[in-house]
Parts: C-alpha cells; structure tokens; sequence
C-alpha cells in the first residue's frame, strides 16, 4: 500500500472514531435520521424537528424488560400530550427488526408509533448504551432531557418540561 493511501485511510478512521464517540447529551442539538416505521412509512427527523412539536423518543427492545415495564407509563404520555404537541416513538433496536417486532406488538398493540432501528444507526448516533434510554427534544431541536434505565421520578419530571415552556 502507498503512503497516500495510507495516509487517506487513517484520516477516514480518525474521522469515523471522532464522529462515532460525539455522544448527544442534554443542551445538543437532536441528530438527524430517517428510520422505516412498523408500517415501512420512513420518519424523517426534519419533518418531526420542525420548530413545533416536542419529540420524544424511547430507545426500546423487545428482550428489554425495563422497557416492556416502562412501555404503559410512556403509553400513557402518548394518549395525554399527543393533542398538545408531543411526538413519541418507540425506537425499537431488535437486531431481528420486524421478525420479532411484528409478533411481541401482535400479542401486545400499542398506540405509540414504532421505529425500526434494527442496525442501531439511531441507537449509535444518540449514543444509546444501556435500555431503556429515553430523550426528549424541545421544539427548537435541542435535547433537554436524557434518562438511561427507568426512574420512579421519570414521569413528573417529562410532564414538568411538557406542562411549562421549559425549551
């Protein structure tokens, strides 16, 4: 191998370590994605991140038991703020995608809308280490709340940000 392609290549690895270990936290701006629905209708983020609605994504698996624990309570907030401005998504990281999706959503139907991360390009560009994990955009793009595993305080304190201007 030549010195200007090995030179390119480790520009390429630098680069892609750079980008893949920038983890979002609150204050960032929300990542920007196109991931296929249950119903394979592609979201795209710059139609939900659009100056208007606060988003809230569910990082979720199948296998996670904390998230099937936590799925009622963000249910829940669905069905109470989606009148007033809130999107939510359950950003499903099953490898299997649909395989297992379709049958565990079968057996158990929810009105929130389901993601289909099966690669976890969305997992790895919010950093999404541990499930459940859960994010919160404000309407002007920005992240302002973050909480990996499940909290008994989860509740009050997205219904805080959901019932003030807190953006």
């Amino acid at each position: 191998m030549n010195m200007k392609k090995t030179w390119w290549m480790v520009l390429l690895i630098v680069l892609l370590v750079s980008v893949s270990g920038t983890a979002l936290d609150v204050g960032d701006e929300a990542a920007p994605f196109v991931l296929p629905g249950m119903d394979k209708a592609y979201v795209y983020s710059k139609n939900i991140f659009n100056g208007e609605n606060w988003v809230l994504l569910d990082f979720f698996a199948t296998w996670c038991e904390p998230c099937k624990e936590k799925l009622p309570l963000i249910e829940d907030l669905y069905l109470r703020y989606q009148n007033k401005g809130l999107l939510t998504y359950l950003v499903a990281t099953d490898k299997d995608g649909a395989t297992v999706l379709k049958p565990f959503f079968d057996a158990r139907p929810t009105p929130v809308p389901v993601l289909v991360d099966r690669y976890s390009v969305m997992a790895d560009k919010y950093a999404v280490t541990n499930l459940p994990t859960l994010i919160l955009v404000n309407p002007q793009g920005k992240i302002i709340y973050r909480l990996e595993g499940k909290s008994e305080a989860m509740i009050k304190d997205l219904e805080a940000f959901l019932s003030t201007d807190n953006g």
